[in-house]
């Protein structure tokens, strides 16, 4: 599988490329980025994350 890049920067440039790799990392998201309101499970993805909490 890819590595992808940041978020905000894959959804613009590479998604055909990395489509199946972004598609696993949203499905399962624990973060999301307060600038763009992408989603990652991984924070380190977003350019400004911030866990997803059920409150």
């Amino acid at each position: 599988m890819a590595k992808i890049k940041k978020m905000c920067k894959a959804a613009k440039d590479d998604f055909k490329e990395n489509e199946a790799a972004i598609i696993e990392e949203v499905s399962s998201a624990k973060y999301i980025c307060r600038k763009c309101l992408r989603t990652a499970s991984n924070k380190k993805l977003l350019c400004d994350p911030k866990k997803i909490t059920s409150e």
